[in-house]
């Protein structure tokens, strides 16, 4: 398994976005944290260990993803859930972003802050054009999440619904 790069912990005024490591990823794959995790009830959600199994997978693969990893997202030092991506910009220049947060963590704000963080590091890397999120057609949480930070609905297949955001302009 290649050596994934050291990215900083993104801090938001409420919120540290950790970039996971391949242990700390095994450990929410697994269940099984150790004696320095710190896991809100209801972490990891399977929507948490099957963005982290991605990213697992990009590691054992050779790519190292950084930026473009996993974030476990922390509210008082404490996992509330996970916010990333599926990997490093396409040939279009396109990411795609995918999170969520435990049931006692939402409502709060938290994910329209932790979507906001990930929005600016996109804006500041030259490779990343266009951001691209999907959320289930009932999920309207989610969907006000991704308007709130400037994503606009693009189309509606199969239960989903499908928005992008132009990152390579200057909001």
């Amino acid at each position: 398994m290649t050596a994934v790069q050291r990215t900083p912990d993104l801090l938001t005024p409420r919120l540290c976005l950790h970039p996971l490591t391949v242990e700390e990823s095994r450990r929410i794959v697994e269940e099984a944290p150790n004696a320095q995790d710190r896991w809100a009830d209801g972490f990891p959600r399977e929507d948490d260990r099957d963005g982290v199994r991605g990213f697992l997978h990009l590691a054992s693969s050779g790519v190292d993803p950084a930026p473009f990893g996993n974030y476990r997202i922390d509210l008082d030092s404490v996992a509330v859930g996970t916010i990333g991506f599926f990997g490093p910009p396409d040939d279009d220049g396109q990411v795609v972003l995918g999170y969520g947060l435990v049931p006692t963590a939402r409502g709060h704000g938290y994910a329209t802050e932790a979507v906001g963080r990930l929005v600016e590091l996109c804006r500041s890397h030259q490779g990343v054009r266009a951001m691209l999120a999907d959320t289930d057609s009932d999920n309207l949480a989610s969907q006000r999440v991704l308007t709130k930070n400037g994503f606009a609905f693009v189309r509606e297949a199969d239960a989903l619904r499908y928005y992008r955001l132009d990152v390579s302009a200057p909001a």
